[in-house]
Order: C-alpha cells, then structure tokens, then sequence
C-alpha cells in the first residue's frame, strides 16, 4: 500500500487524518512511562511534586484537595501505576497494531510498571511492620487490591508480548 506525504495512508479522510496527529501528539505527551527507568522516575519525580505544590495551593484556598495531589494521603507508586494502567497502556496497546515497532516501548511501559509495582509493595511491607495495633487486615486487603490490578495488567499486556 502506498502511503501519502505525511506518511498517513491515502484513504484516510482529512478528519481522520486529524483524529490520527491528534492521537500521536497526545501518545507523545503521556509518554514518560514509556521511556527507560531513570527517566521515567525523573519525571513522576517532577510531575508528582507538582501535584503535590497544587493540592497544597488548594489547600490554602480552603478548597477539597484533589485525591492524587494530596502529599498525605497519595503515593507516587500508586499514581505512576494507575497512570499507566488506565492512561499510558490502553491507548499504546490501541496504537501498536497501526504501528508495530511500539512493541519496544510498550516494553518499557511494561517494565517501568513492574518497577512501580516493587516500590509499592516494598512501601506496603514497610508500613506494615511499622504497624502499631498490630491489625494489619487493612494493608493485607491494600496489597491483595495492588495484586489484583498486577493481575488485571499482566493479561492485558499479555497480548503484546505474544506479538514480540
């Protein structure tokens, strides 16, 4: 098939083509998951204390502090997990047939979220044996909730392994 000068296929609408730039300019924009870990983790770094500086700016003006920008009841592993589970991989997975070199960095989303699945689980165990009354159902049901989404993620992303 050929393909025209913007690299789009000839049949595309005009519209369409649009709705396609869109869509990549948009993948390019959430893509720090997508890089290698270093990088990654340098920018939740960023992006989260910005979060963090926002909820607190909230805060002073009296307003209700936005749920994953409140430093004292939101955690990073928990934010740059459900970014990508709910942002970052559903719209790669949805762009790798049309490109299927996106295999490589669905890859690095893949194994940046594993990283992020260490970090909370080591948070988890930690905050665990700090625990004071000694119940610790309520972190059990937290560390049982984190497995099933690693569960839920794993079979999503299964797809693009058998493709590799």
């Amino acid at each position: 098939h050929s393909t025209t000068v913007d690299g789009l296929h000839p049949k595309l609408s005009d519209a369409d083509r649009i709705t396609f730039l869109k869509t990549m300019l948009h993948a390019a924009d959430i893509s720090n998951p997508a890089k290698t870990w270093t990088v990654a983790k340098k920018w939740s770094d960023l992006v989260v204390d910005e979060f963090f500086l926002q909820g607190d700016l909230e805060r002073e003006a009296g307003l209700d502090v936005t749920p994953h920008c409140n430093r004292y009841t939101a955690h990073q592993d928990e934010i740059s997990i459900n970014f990508i589970d709910h942002m970052v991989a559903p719209l790669y997975l949805t762009l790798q047939p049309l490109m299927p070199k996106l295999v490589s960095v669905i890859s690095c989303v893949i194994n940046n979220r594993e990283q992020w699945d260490v970090l909370l689980r080591e948070r988890l165990c930690h905050e665990e044996s700090k625990s004071v009354d000694g119940n610790d159902s309520h972190l059990d049901d937290m560390l049982e909730i984190w497995i099933q989404k690693k569960l839920a993620f794993d079979k999503k992303m299964s797809i693009c392994r058998e493709e590799k």
